[in-house]
């Protein structure tokens, strides 16, 4: 009977002791990165995005400036865009299916002008290693997505239900 309960014991301190260390852990791991982009100032982002790209592509003075005006009237976008949807989210105003699509055609539009001012800034060899290096990012945060939707999955109540998702 005592080691019975010596042994039930040890399992409640073990298992009190595992809920502790998952309650300080961080959220998500972002690895090497100090803080999401998203922290920073639209000005900030441009120069980082601007130099990453100048040690990738080896861009001249002109292209550096032409490119860091790009990047940060970009920037700006998104951070009016993000002020906008997290007021709307606070609000509790949902977008309807309209809206959606006009929101996806005017970052789609974004993306095809940002794509077109590119190529006239680069030389051919660094617009194919830009394309190159974006859809490596791309194929990059699909796996991640994937990862985490994996994560999510596996720690799920082994005793509920299998959560299924749907696009509506």
């Amino acid at each position: 009977m005592k080691k019975i309960m010596i042994l039930a014991l040890a399992f409640l301190s073990l298992n009190a002791f595992a809920q502790d260390q998952k309650d300080d852990a961080p959220r998500h791991d972002r690895g090497p990165k100090e803080r999401p982009m998203h922290d920073f100032t639209p000005e900030q982002m441009a120069t980082l995005q601007t130099k990453k790209m100048t040690l990738a592509l080896d861009l001249s003075d002109a292209q550096q400036k032409d490119i860091y005006n790009l990047n940060l009237n970009q920037a700006k976008a998104r951070k009016t865009q993000r002020e906008t949807f997290k007021a709307n989210k606070e609000k509790g105003v949902k977008l309807t299916e309209n809206d959606k699509y006009d929101h996806m055609i005017a970052r789609l539009d974004a993306q095809i002008a940002y794509k077109s001012k590119m190529k006239s800034i680069l030389k051919s060899d660094q617009y194919s290693a830009w394309v190159e290096n974006m859809a490596n990012k791309r194929h990059e945060a699909k796996d991640r997505m994937n990862n985490r939707k994996d994560r999510r999955h596996f720690q799920q109540d082994p005793n509920q239900e299998p959560r299924t998702h749907r696009r509506s």
